[in-house]
């Protein structure tokens, strides 16, 4: 399959294809952010998740070649090792994008799983995997790639919220 590997090495893609030389690679992004000013009392209405892309390549472009978002439990909020490449989730926290004219700034909108997963008071953990690597598909031609390099420094998580004034009525 496309990712039987659980460690990686550093890469800036978000990208799956199989090189000239014969092997298969996958690569993943992981964007940590600190959402813990947010505050345990905040209710959340909705949120997106953006990228810049700097460059897109789509030789495969099949069903497969497209991006996604998904949990992330890296160990570190801040900092990245080889092993955090196999951590992370298969359960999809928005609809998945298509490579097919993918420019300029790209933005998924969180479902309610994705939600759930923000983490008021401390780090939410987002990472990103390309649909080869999500279905364990095999490109099907050789020296081709499909996906992304986008600019992890500029991702954004915009999250909509309200805050609950914590007020306990006493009725008597």
């Amino acid at each position: 399959g496309a990712r039987d590997a659980s460690s990686g090495s550093s890469f800036s893609d978000i990208a799956s294809g199989y090189s000239t030389i014969s092997f298969y690679y996958v690569r993943r992004g992981f964007t940590p952010f600190d959402t813990s000013s947010l505050g345990a009392n905040a209710t959340i209405s909705s949120a997106t998740w953006s990228i810049p892309i700097g460059t897109l390549f789509d030789d495969i472009n099949d069903s497969n070649s497209w991006i996604n978002i998904y949990a992330s439990t890296q160990a570190s909020n801040t900092a990245l090792v080889n092993n955090d490449y196999d951590n992370i989730g298969s359960t999809a926290f928005a609809t998945q994008i298509d490579l097919t004219g993918m420019s300029g700034t790209v933005t998924w909108t969180l479902n309610a799983t994705g939600i759930a997963a923000i983490n008021k008071t401390g780090y939410t953990l987002i990472a990103a995997r390309e649909g080869h690597d999500v279905n364990n598909s095999s490109p099907a031609a050789s020296n081709a790639n499909s996906g992304i390099r986008p600019t992890f420094a500029s991702a954004t998580l915009d999250v909509t919220y309200t805050l609950s004034s914590g007020f306990l009525g006493l009725f008597i």
